[in-house]
């Protein structure tokens, strides 16, 4: 009986080590995943950033989701805006894996008024599970 018993034991602890090692396998694949959206986001916002730092307004419109899109004012005449200043105010925060908030203050001159206006920006930011890519769910501040 000792024997069958051993068996049984090792047969149990063998099933027991394998469940935790697939269980261990499973958190960090998904661990790996959510750095992986993580570094995504950072690169995603800094392309972002970049389309206004280099006053390419129509490249930073491509990040709205269509929703977003839908409810965003494209500027009349964006050759007629130049922007001087982008900068984070409040620094991305991910309330989960796949939605991100962040707010920055924005600097521009109507280039035929030549005044400075500032405007400040609360962006949403929400990751496509499908195409994978980093959206901007909220729409675009008005540049008046």
């Amino acid at each position: 009986m000792t024997d069958e018993h051993d068996s049984m034991i090792n047969t149990v602890n063998t099933k027991g080590a394998l469940l935790l090692i697939v269980t261990i396998l499973l958190t960090a694949c998904q661990t790996i995943e959510g750095l992986k959206q993580g570094y995504e986001l950072k690169d995603t916002l800094r392309h972002y950033a970049n389309s206004f730092r280099w006053t390419q307004l129509n490249e930073a419109y491509d990040y709205l989701t269509q929703e977003a899109a839908a409810e965003s004012e494209f500027p009349e005449n964006p050759d007629n805006i130049k922007v001087t200043s982008y900068q984070v105010v409040k620094a991305v925060v991910q309330s989960d894996e796949t939605h991100a908030e962040q707010t920055v203050q924005i600097e521009f001159v109507f280039e035929d008024m030549q005044r400075v206006r500032k405007i400040t920006d609360h962006q949403l930011w929400e990751y496509d599970g499908i195409t994978k890519l980093w959206m901007r769910a909220n729409a675009m501040p008005v540049f008046e």
